[in-house]
């Protein structure tokens, strides 16, 4: 099999709240990734990479977030923490 990346949208209405959550679902089919956190790490280098080369701390190569990248991969966890948190309040108060 190719090596291929599936996207599907999806929503969740938070009305009480006055928004609506839209998601996107990956679904990753490749033979070297046999885990979610692989297939994370997979599509967050596929979105969000800009190509700048760093070395950890452990000496290894990685492929460093920058300018819009990071930019948008910050954005993103800020919402993702805010949703989170609307969806667990609305769940405490059913």
């Amino acid at each position: 099999m190719k090596d291929q990346i599936f996207c599907y949208f999806d929503h969740d209405d938070l009305v009480d709240d006055g928004i609506v959550w839209n998601k996107a679902v990956f679904v990753v089919a490749r033979e070297d990734i046999q885990t979610q956190k692989e297939a994370d790490e997979y599509v967050a280098r596929w979105l969000y990479i800009d190509g700048a080369e760093a070395l950890g701390a452990d000496g290894k190569p990685f492929n460093k977030m920058v300018g819009k990248s990071k930019d948008a991969a910050i954005h993103h966890l800020l919402i993702d923490t805010l949703y989170e948190g609307l969806k667990l309040k609305k769940e405490m108060a059913s």
